[in-house]
């Protein structure tokens, strides 16, 4: 934000300040959120946070409260760590320690303490909660450079490096991607310091720490990612990914199909990773010809450059991290069984060739309507695994069924072009078409 507009950073931190401490004072931090009836067998859930959950607390008897009730809450503007211990060690010689704890802290420490201090204070809380609870989420900061909060610009990404590395300390302790979720939210539901919230974004912060403290609760989320609830639509599918270890999970172990509102696109990468694992892992293949490749792709890169399975760009890049869109994957899983062809008329209006009538034959992926399948909309991560779930369910060598006598059968050993016309198709595969590349700004995915 310009300068010109802000109170100077400062005078925010005594406002706040004296905010916070008169809160204290009339008791309306601790156990800020009304009381609501919540299940009674359902965990309970503790807080400690700062400006960023407090601006929230309106909005928690419409999220955290539908599910549990919050017996422990230390949230007030501008606090930090060190401010919160007293009250932490209290209810744990009470023995009023909640299931499951939620540091959702550090925007403001970020502000005025050095990296060194944030480590420290954050392993004496996790040392005091973690033997007590059952489960501890520790929320990122956003480490956005505001070029207004200077010393915050400096240290967050440290904080956040910090917290992962202390947070893997503890067995029962996981970090929070919320730096990530900060980047897909933009300036939409930001106010202008780019680091709280509007009315719009506080609605989404309670949600999202809802969404957070529910995977903690077993009855919720039992899968192999602790971020994929089982009520999602991709969550059996997902697990299955999992348990066949077509994917690890990301460093805090989440599959990340979701973040909070926002559904995430798959990438060319992930896609040829997974389906190369899917396979078998093949290998003893030479070198591939893409100049972008990591050791961790280079031999599902060398498999398909090999099987020719999917194809590279004009540069000579693969661009592992572009999004994928739905005919792309189709395209690749559609060659990976072999090229079938003799399946009935496309089914869909704006989509066409043999690819797209194999995989509406096998209800691969269904139609963004019922006459059209959108094929260069972005495939996302969980419906890459709801794919490869279902391709993994065909029979190993796919049988289509016989055409009828009038009608020749075209060649299975030339590969089809990306764009999976009924166009002949050329004898090496043309270098694929770029999907839209910006993040989505809505929280619905393409059947």
């Amino acid at each position: 934000m310009s300068g010109s507009t802000a109170p100077p950073a400062t005078e925010l931190r005594c406002r706040s300040a004296l905010v916070a401490a008169a809160l204290l004072t009339a008791g309306l931090v601790a156990g800020a959120a009304p009381a609501r009836a919540s299940p009674a067998d359902a965990p309970t859930v503790g807080f400690v946070g700062d400006s960023i959950p407090f601006e929230a607390l309106d909005h928690y008897d419409t999220t955290i409260l539908r599910d549990r009730a919050i017996v422990f809450n230390q949230i007030g503007l501008a606090l930090k760590i060190r401010q919160v211990l007293p009250a932490v060690r209290e209810a744990v010689r009470n023995g009023a320690m909640p299931d499951i704890f939620v540091a959702f802290i550090g925007t403001s420490q970020s502000e005025s303490d050095p990296p060194s201090v944030w480590r420290r204070e954050l392993r004496q809380l996790l040392d005091l909660v973690s033997p007590e609870v059952d489960c501890v989420r520790v929320f990122e900061v956003d480490d956005t450079d505001t070029n207004y909060y200077l010393l915050h610009d400096r240290y967050a990404a440290a904080y956040n490096r910090i917290t992962h590395a202390v947070s893997h300390e503890y067995d029962n302790v996981d970090w929070f991607h919320y730096d990530l979720w900060a980047e897909l939210v933009g300036p939409a539901w930001e106010r202008r310091d780019q680091l709280h919230h509007n009315v719009y974004g506080r609605v989404h912060i309670a949600r999202l720490m809802r969404e957070v403290t529910n995977s903690c609760d077993p009855a919720l989320t039992s899968g192999p990612f602790w971020d994929v609830p089982d009520s999602d639509a991709a969550a059996g599918a997902i697990a299955w990914v999992g348990q066949r270890h077509l994917f690890g999970g990301y460093a805090n172990g989440t599959y990340r199909a979701r973040v909070g509102s926002f559904v995430l696109p798959a990438t060319r990468g992930a896609l040829l990773n997974m389906a190369w694992r899917l396979g078998g892992r093949p290998g003893g293949y030479p070198e591939h010809p893409w100049s972008d490749g990591r050791p961790a792709l280079d031999a599902a890169l060398r498999w398909a450059a090999a099987t020719r399975v999917d194809s590279g760009f004009a540069d000579g890049t693969y661009r592992p991290d572009t999004p994928v869109s739905r005919i792309q994957a189709l395209g690749l899983l559609w060659r990976m069984a072999g090229r079938p062809v003799g399946f009935d008329d496309d089914p869909w209006s704006d989509a066409e060739g043999p690819a797209v009538r194999w995989a509406a034959v096998n209800h691969l992926l269904p139609g963004a309507t019922a006459t059209t399948f959108r094929p260069d909309a972005r495939l996302g991560r969980g419906l890459l695994a709801r794919l490869l779930f279902a391709f993994d369910a065909l029979p190993s060598a796919p049988s289509p069924p016989s055409p009828p006598p009038t009608t020749p059968v075209p060649s299975t050993t030339a590969a089809p072009a990306t764009t999976m016309t009924t166009t002949p198709s050329p004898t090496t595969l043309p270098p694929t078409t770029l999907p839209p590349t910006t993040l989505p700004s809505t929280t619905t995915e393409v059947p």
